[in-house]
């Protein structure tokens, strides 16, 4: 749940964002499979709607309770399969694109923990949990496949999944000390 609604709220920076890697992407990209990279803002929008239309049906909590598990497994398939990809295992280690990482991750970190802050002074222990998960979080899955598909040789990325991992048990950790 916290994963959608992270995914929710990013979702028109994301449809930038990949517009433009797909306009200079190093493999170039058919203008026909457009629509399936900017699926996710034509979801959300749909969702507002059916949101605005009124209240979602009860059956909708049974459904997301038996899909959650799925798609967070097939997710994570697709994660694991674009990190072991060729095309990521061949990008050589460097220090710098760790430091870059590192500095870029220090820089998330604090943003979301002045939300933390923010959100314990309010009593919002919603926002709390979800302001920690983000600030100390596994890796994003997008980067990675995009790398991938789009033919992008980032050093960084690949340090981020790397070493991002470290930081899933501290943002755990504190979820579960600010809920």
């Amino acid at each position: 749940m916290i994963a959608v609604l992270a995914n929710v709220i990013t979702t028109a920076w994301g449809a930038v964002c990949v517009h433009l890697m797909r306009r200079d992407a190093p493999i170039r990209q058919r203008r026909v499979t457009s629509w399936v990279d900017q699926s996710p803002i034509v979801a959300s929008l749909v969702g507002l709607l059916f949101h605005l239309a009124g209240p979602a049906p009860a059956w909708t909590a049974d459904v997301l309770t038996l899909a959650g598990p799925l798609l967070a497994f097939s997710g994570a398939a697709l994660f694991a399969g674009s990190v072991v990809h060729p095309h990521n295992l061949s990008v050589p280690r460097s220090e710098h694109a760790l430091r870059r990482w590192t500095w870029l991750t220090a820089v998330r970190v604090v943003y979301f923990l002045v939300v933390v802050l923010a959100a314990v002074v309010t009593s919002s222990t919603a926002l709390a949990v979800v302001a920690a998960l983000s600030a100390l979080s596994a890796p994003s899955f997008q980067p990675v496949q995009l790398a991938v598909l789009y033919g992008y040789r980032s050093e960084v990325v690949v340090a981020a999944v790397r070493w991002g991992w470290l930081l899933a048990p501290l943002g755990l950790g504190l979820a579960a000390v600010v809920r």
